[in-house]
């Protein structure tokens, strides 16, 4: 019986080799185990910093929502008294148009220099700077008929769509830099392109050469 028992034990060499086997297979789970940690951790960072970027973007619309609503309210007092009535209809009747409406035209553009804004404002009459924008002809004149039944002025404009209408200036500014000429009208605000190309053809700031003091001595 002692002889049995003696052949089912283990000898050293086996047991030596199942530990080795045993601690390859721990050492093996507890790297994976690392591994889908270090993986957790990574996606807690991924997480955390998308959820700074979407906070950060919801201030961002926040802050351009508040700035554009002010400009709204800026435009009502300027004389446009019912430009945020008419503004909230078209986005409450937006799904009976084909394409997008733009206005009014002082709403749709931003201009950081204070300079340049002034030069905008004296090339852009009154009347375009509440228009309305179209990208089509049949939205415009649907857009009219139900402003003429609300009894609501509304000047409208249609944004070109001859494709050889070009928004280009006819000189290539490097060349008038040393006239002290440094850009474009048109380059120097921001907008929605179908507002640029809607102003280039009513306002012409496609144009319209803007400069400084030395283009000024020049011209004397």
């Amino acid at each position: 019986e002692l002889q049995a028992e003696s052949r089912e034990l283990a000898s050293p060499d086996e047991i030596e080799r199942k530990g080795n086997e045993f601690r390859m297979m721990r050492e093996e789970a507890d790297s994976a185990l690392q591994e889908l940690k270090e993986e957790l951790d990574r996606r807690r960072r991924q997480t955390k910093n998308l959820d700074r970027e979407v906070y950060e973007c919801e201030v961002e619309i926040k802050r351009l929502e508040n700035r554009r609503l002010q400009k709204l309210r800026q435009i009502s007092q300027g004389g446009f008294s019912h430009a945020e009535a008419l503004v909230q209809w078209i986005e409450d009747n937006r799904d009976q148009f084909r394409a997008t409406i733009y206005g009014p035209v002082a709403l749709e553009v931003s201009v950081d220099n204070d300079y340049h804004g002034r030069v905008l404002e004296s090339v852009v009459p009154p009347w375009l700077r509440n228009a309305f924008i179209f990208e089509s002809s049949d939205d415009m004149i649907q857009f009219r008929s139900e402003m003429d039944r609300k009894r609501w002025r509304v000047d409208t404009v249609t944004v070109p769509t001859d494709p050889a209408f070009s928004t280009q200036g006819r000189h290539d500014i490097r060349q008038l830099k040393p006239l002290g000429l440094y850009n474009y009208l048109i380059d120097l605000f921001e907008a929605p392109e179908a507002v640029k190309r809607a102003l280039a053809a009513n306002a012409s700031v496609h144009e319209i050469l803007v400069g400084d003091k030395n283009a000024i001595k020049n011209q004397s």
